[in-house]
């Protein structure tokens, strides 16, 4: 009797406890084995005991039962707000690159809900959101190649003002090229244009530099698009590289800012041989082509 008193008293401190609901279960289970292992107390102390304890365990398993319960209705909300989201997202199609913001706000919203549980339900769920982000991804890097084209159309317009002019120069007609109005030439596009410019009013210089270094913004190019290159430009490819990560030691350039940076360097690249430029720009158009 005094044994299962002793039970008795923890069972009930266990049920006033605020541990886990699930924690103090299994503990309560313990405790029942216990009790059984004890055999029987005195006639008049079994039933008292006996119906103390059972008490104190109800307690217990209630509130196991109802955080249970509790639990499985927190998930289902989170499965229906996943639903929702998926659903949200399927039914939506990015038609801009500016479209990558709601892409985003999605991914934030799937990172606050949590993963998806285990299950048939969760894993079918999980299937789905993967699959359409996927086709979302590869629909903004199509958005993203097509914008890349049409804006090289623009600086190739504009590289091939400035090899005209270049040539022109060579003859004594030096004439300045305007810098377009177009969201593809920012500040640095400005500077670089008015180089280029003064380029052509300094002492007549050999070209053999700037073609070099056409050859060389070709080759960043094809490593920065992950396009193949030939023998012949291995050793470019050495230079690009050594420059890239001298470049990057203070702060590593997202693959826009750098792509920037090329073309503005392509831009106040003179003055070129026009047999240099009329080479090399079949091999930039493949370069975008890519």
């Amino acid at each position: 009797a005094a044994a299962k008193q002793a039970l008795v008293d923890a069972a009930e401190a266990l049920a006033d406890e605020d541990a886990p609901a699930r924690a103090r279960a299994e503990q309560a289970k313990a405790l029942q084995t216990r009790w059984r292992e004890l055999g029987r107390a005195p006639k008049g102390e079994e039933q008292r005991l006996w119906s103390a304890f059972r008490a104190a365990c109800d307690r217990i398993f209630a509130a196991r039962d109802q955080d249970r319960e509790a639990r499985d209705t927190r998930e289902q909300v989170r499965l229906e707000q996943w639903q929702a989201l998926i659903e949200r997202l399927d039914s939506w199609e990015p038609t801009t690159l500016e479209d990558a913001a709601q892409l985003d706000d999605a991914l934030k919203e799937a990172d606050a809900l949590g993963a998806l549980p285990r299950g048939k339900r969760g894993d079918g769920m999980r299937r789905r959101w993967n699959g359409i982000l996927k086709r979302r991804e590869q629909r903004l890097d199509e958005l993203h190649a097509q914008q890349l084209r049409q804006e090289w159309q623009q600086w190739r317009d504009l590289l091939e003002q400035h090899a005209v002019a270049d040539a022109s120069a060579r003859q004594g007609n030096i004439e300045d090229v305007e810098l377009p109005e177009s969201p593809a030439f920012d500040d640095a596009s400005r500077q670089a244009n008015a180089a280029r410019n003064q380029m052509r009013r300094a002492e007549p210089v050999s070209a053999n530099a700037a073609n070099e270094r056409l050859a060389e913004l070709r080759v960043h190019l094809a490593i920065l698009f992950e396009a193949p290159l030939g023998a012949e430009d291995e050793s470019r490819r050495l230079t690009v590289q050594v420059a890239r990560i001298n470049q990057q030691l203070g702060e590593r350039l997202e693959r826009d800012e750098e792509l920037d940076e090329v073309l503005d360097a392509l831009l106040a690249n003179g003055p070129l041989d026009w047999e240099a430029w009329q080479a090399e720009l079949p091999r930039f158009d493949a370069l975008f082509n890519h």
